[in-house]
Parts: structure tokens; C-alpha cells; sequence
């Protein structure tokens, strides 16, 4: 089940969220209600930060109210700060520039007048969400298992910063890359699909 954030497609005309702890308390109580164990999240990039910090929340109003695994792709651990200036306030073609390095936003969005339009408030409430976030450590990690997934040559989430979820979880499943950079998951649904798919019938084979 695929999560549509205010400010998309036939959302388009709701506000957008730009911090992540009114988008979090918002999701929680939209989703907590129909969320009945066993269920997973995946997030990617901004995604990941999503489901962890959806994990975190949704145990803090009931300590059995934990997905059976996280998913975490494209996204360095949550307590490592973000590098470099932040994108989201940045001149419009500055913009543009940093988004065509990360390879995610077709080059005909960039160029073209009118889809720019359309797509530049998106981006730029998705990257304050992401940018303006501030990781609140706990007491101990959770149990709740984490495999880190990545792009081989992703800048944004290199190799150390993916291993870096461990720190998150007592039950670390591990870091598994794929061919591609930032956007990887463009192109290898199918493999990632195998993975997750792989990842829970173990777990669930581990449970029985």
C-alpha cells in the first residue's frame, strides 16, 4: 500500500508538509487505526526517514505497535547530519543543477516551463522535510529488524552510511546494494521486490 502525501497528483491543492514531526504525527494517526501486525514499512531517501521515524511514533503510543521490519533505501542512518548546504532556499537554477547530479528528476522537468512549475513547490517541501529534521536519540535501540538498501554508487547513502542503521536496532539484517545511483530503485523494482519478499519469508519462517 503506497502512502500519497499532501501535495501530489489528486492532492496537489492540499498543503505540503516541510518538517517531519507534524508529517509523522499526521501519518500516525491517519494510518495507526488500520495497521494490524504483521505489516512492514519500506521507505526510500526521504521515505526511510519517513517509516523510521512512523516506527518511533507509533511505539510510543503503544509498545506492541511495531512494523515486523523496516526497509530503509537510498537514505543514510537518521543520526548522521546532512552533508553540504541545504538545497530546499536555493536559486532556481541552482536548484535545478543539484537535482540533475542526483540523476532522479527527468531533464525534460528541468527544462520545460510549465512542469518546473508544478514540481518545484513539491521538491522544495520535500527536501526542508528532509534537511530541517533533527534525529532525537532513545534510551536503547529497538528490536525491530532494519535491512539497509542502496544504490552501489549513490552518493547520498554510501556504503558506511547505510551500515550506519545498526545503530538503530538490536536486530540488524544487514546492508544489500544494487546497480544504480540515488534513484536506483528506478530500475531494479524486480530484484528489490525478490529481497523484501525473501527478507519477510525468513522472518516469518524464524517466527513459525
Amino acid at each position: 500500500c503506497a502512502v500519497q502525501l499532501p501535495g501530489r497528483e489528486d492532492r496537489y491543492g492540499e498543503s505540503r508538509f516541510t518538517r517531519l514531526d507534524p508529517l509523522v504525527e499526521t501519518l500516525g494517526a491517519a494510518l495507526g487505526p488500520h495497521l494490524r501486525p504483521p505489516y512492514s514499512f519500506f521507505g526510500h531517501s526521504m521515505g526511510a526517514l519517513i517509516a523510521f521515524e512512523l516506527a518511533r511514533h507509533l511505539r510510543s503510543t503503544d509498545s506492541r505497535h511495531r512494523p515486523r521490519h523496516l526497509f530503509a533505501s537510498g537514505r543514510r542512518a537518521p543520526h548522521l547530519p546532512e552533508r553540504g548546504r541545504h538545497l530546499h532556499a536555493l536559486p532556481v537554477e541552482e536548484l535545478k543543477r543539484e537535482l540533475e547530479a542526483l540523476q532522479g528528476t527527468p531533464s525534460g522537468v528541468l527544462s520545460h516551463p510549465e512542469l518546473w512549475e508544478v514540481v518545484e513547490p513539491v521538491l522544495r517541501a520535500d527536501l526542508a522535510v528532509c534537511e530541517t529534521y533533527l534525529f532525537k536519540s532513545e534510551p536503547s535501540p529497538d528490536g525491530t529488524p532494519i535491512s539497509a538498501l542502496g544504490g552501489a554508487e549513490d552518493p547520498e547513502a554510501t556504503s558506511d552510511e547505510l551500515d550506519a542503521w545498526q545503530l538503530h536496532t538490536s536486530n540488524f539484517q544487514g546492508r544489500t546494494e544494487f546497480p544504480g545511483h540515488h534513484f536506483y530503485l528506478q530500475k531494479q523494482w524486480a530484484p528489490i521486490a525478490r529481497k523484501v519478499s525473501d527478507t519477510l519469508a525468513s522472518v516469518t519462517s524464524e517466527v513459525c
